[in-house]
């Protein structure tokens, strides 16, 4: 671990064995605030991770590649959650997304094909590129009001998707976001949505409202 500016403590590296881990609130008497970059990326032995309510970050590629990880609590107090942060993590069935986080990162859960529900909060104005690609096992999620952009293959090869609902805030969605889904009809608001890239016509019959 390391020491930030304000005294408090980033994870920056784990090589343990265990299976089921609680990481402390505090080291040395300091919170700890953040997971840093890869700290956990790789580890095959983890299956459940329990975060502290000192956390606020979890960083880029955190528990990427963390194929046997099946649960983790991501505290109401984090507010940001890096590109990748669970890349990969095959085991993984649920997770609740809080309500600080604005934007959910470029791939955050590519290839979760365990992944059957997920809350994507009100607080969220952006999805990110392949956010959810892969996640073979999803089959429906709803956009909350608050976000504007789906972006590139946000949710191709989600091949069970079959439900979706997309808020009439919604802005621009961008090139196959619904490519090898199970989706054969969504309805939106056409005067909403400015940008409607034509390979999303691909896997869906767009029914304008």
């Amino acid at each position: 671990y390391i020491w930030n500016d304000d005294n408090s403590i980033t994870i920056t590296k784990f090589s343990g064995t265990e299976e089921h881990l609680i990481i402390p609130v505090e080291i040395a008497g300091h919170p700890v605030t953040q997971i840093g970059e890869g700290a956990f990326k790789d580890n095959l032995m983890l299956r459940s991770v329990e975060l502290p309510n000192t956390v606020k970050v979890i960083g880029t590629e955190a528990f990427a590649g963390c194929t046997a990880l099946e649960e983790i609590n991501i505290p109401d107090g984090v507010t940001s959650i890096g590109d990748g942060a669970f890349y990969e993590c095959s085991s993984l069935t649920n997770i609740e997304i809080p309500k600080g986080v604005t934007v959910i990162e470029d791939g955050l859960f590519y290839g979760c094909s365990s992944l059957t529900s997920i809350n994507i909060p009100e607080s969220v104005t952006s999805i990110g590129y392949a956010a959810f690609y892969g996640c073979s096992s999803l089959k429906s999620i709803a956009i909350p009001n608050s976000v504007k952009t789906i972006e590139d293959n946000t949710f191709d090869c989600c091949r069970s998707l079959s439900s979706l609902t997309i808020s009439t805030t919604v802005k621009r969605i961008d090139g196959c976001a619904f490519c090898s889904t199970s989706l054969r009809s969504i309805k939106v608001n056409t005067h909403s949505i400015t940008e409607f890239a034509e390979s999303n016509l691909l896997s869906l019959l767009l029914d304008k409202a």
